[in-house]
Formats: C-alpha cells, structure tokens, sequence
C-alpha cells in the first residue's frame, strides 16, 4: 500500500509512482508474451509470433510516451 500521508507531504511523487506502476504492468505483459513466444517456439506454431511482436511495439510506444 501506498502511504496517503506521506503522499501529501510529497505531492510532485504521484507523477513518479504512476511511472514505476506502469512500468510493472508494461514488464509483466512483455515477460508474459515472452513466455508465449517461447512456448510457441517450442511447439512448432508460429503464428503467435507476429502478434506477440505487435503487443511488445504496443507496450514500447507507451514506456516511450510516459518517459
């Protein structure tokens, strides 16, 4: 949890905050289209690549835009 009071003794942190839970959420959607890839790899299908590359360019224009 977040500390409110501590929060507003530092009101320009909410900035930073959103930035590192958006980073999380971003890192955790690329490890888990990573996995997928891998599993598809491993599989023989390969289809799941194009779009798994699409989702990684999506996540990379909004790490871009948020920095």
């Amino acid at each position: 949890m977040i500390d409110t009071r501590l929060l507003n003794l530092v009101p320009q942190s909410k900035k930073m905050i959103f930035k590192v839970v958006l980073n999380q959420w971003l890192s955790l959607l690329c490890n888990l289209v990573f996995l997928l890839t891998l599993g598809s790899v491993i599989v023989g299908d390969f289809s799941f690549i194009l779009i798994s590359i699409q989702v990684v360019a999506v996540a990379l224009k909004i790490y871009m835009d948020f920095r």
